[in-house]
């Protein structure tokens, strides 16, 4: 993927956070940098905040009915 496509994820990325109210750690800052340097990919970005937010308590597994 071109690095001026991952430059607009990245952007867009950082401003919904803004909209939405989200503070950005700085390992998602590290991530997101990553990602626009071509190092890591769009789901390894997604996965490790993901793992962050479960570490953080603000997401629970869900549960087997």
């Amino acid at each position: 993927m071109p690095q001026s496509v991952r430059e607009k994820a990245v952007q867009d990325a950082q401003a919904s956070a803004a909209r939405e109210g989200q503070r950005l750690l700085p390992q998602d800052t590290l991530d997101l940098e990553a990602y626009m340097r071509g190092d890591i990919t769009a789901d390894e970005v997604r996965r490790r905040v993901v793992a962050r937010l479960h570490d953080e308590g603000h997401l629970v597994a869900a549960k087997a009915i």
